[in-house]
């Protein structure tokens, strides 16, 4: 069985070539993690959000949205895949886990 985790996304995060520029060094997974659990802010004065970089002013947000892209579309396409076949009368599919709570999930 393949691991389809929010592992996974964590880790193609910490290697997007846009997140090290933003944040100028190497990230750290943990910081990622508690970014993530965290969540998006509205940035104070707009109607635009941000996703800060563990307890930094540092945003995130616009490599977090390209890895969350690449993620539904590479790894949970596949699931969602496999469950259409287990599908009955229902016509949504619940997310269920820590991974549910991704910003931006759709």
């Amino acid at each position: 069985m393949k691991d389809f985790g929010c592992e996974n996304l964590l880790q193609d995060l910490a290697g997007n070539s846009l997140l090290k520029t933003i944040i100028k060094q190497a990230p750290k997974l943990d910081t990622l993690n508690a970014s993530l659990e965290a969540g998006v802010k509205k940035i104070k004065g707009t109607e635009n959000f941000a996703l800060y970089y563990g307890k930094s002013a540092i945003d995130i947000l616009p490599a977090y949205k390209e890895e969350l892209s690449r993620f539904i579309y590479c790894r949970l396409r596949e699931v969602i895949k496999l469950l259409d076949t287990y599908k009955l009368d229902g016509d949504t599919i619940l997310v269920i886990g820590g991974g549910s709570k991704l910003p931006f999930l759709p």
